[in-house]
C-alpha cells in the first residue's frame, strides 16, 4: 500500500487536510510478490491454469498477498527465524511443498469451474 497526504481549500478559505492509506488488492500483491517461494507458486499456477485465473485463487486463498505461512505450516516451521530464512530461499527447482500446494489449488480451480459450468448446462 501506498501513504497518501490530501489537502483541499475551498472557495471560502477554507482547508481540509487528511492523511490516508490506500491498501492494494489481493490480486495487485500476488501480481507483484517478490517472496521467492511466492513467486514460484505464482509461475506453476499460471503454467497449469492461466495468468488471471492464478491471481484470482491465490487472492481468493491467501489475501494478504503470501503462501508462507501455509508453507512454514507444511514444513513444521514454527520459529520466525527458521520462516524469514525460508522465505528468502531461491531454489534452483521446484520446491516439493510448493508443488503440492499448486496441485491442491489447480485441483480446488478445477472443481469449482466444473461446478460453475454445471450452474450454466
Amino acid at each position: 500500500g501506498s501513504g497518501v497526504f490530501s489537502l483541499w481549500r475551498t472557495k471560502k478559505g477554507g482547508e481540509f487536510k487528511q492523511l490516508g492509506y490506500i491498501m492494494a488488492p489481493p490480486a495487485e500483491l500476488w501480481a507483484y510478490t517478490t517472496t521467492p517461494k511466492d513467486r514460484q507458486l505464482r509461475s506453476y499456477l499460471i503454467g497449469k491454469i492461466g495468468y488471471v485465473e492464478s491471481l484470482e485463487i491465490l487472492a481468493q486463498r491467501y489475501p494478504s498477498g503470501s503462501s508462507m505461512n501455509d508453507l512454514a505450516r507444511r514444513k513444521g516451521i514454527d520459529k520466525d527465524e527458521e520462516m524469514a530464512t525460508m522465505m528468502q530461499e531461491e531454489e534452483s527447482g521446484m520446491d516439493e511443498d510448493v508443488k503440492n500446494l499448486g496441485d491442491e489449488l489447480v485441483d480446488l480451480w478445477n472443481r469449482f469451474v466444473l461446478r460453475e459450468l454445471g450452474k450454466t448446462a
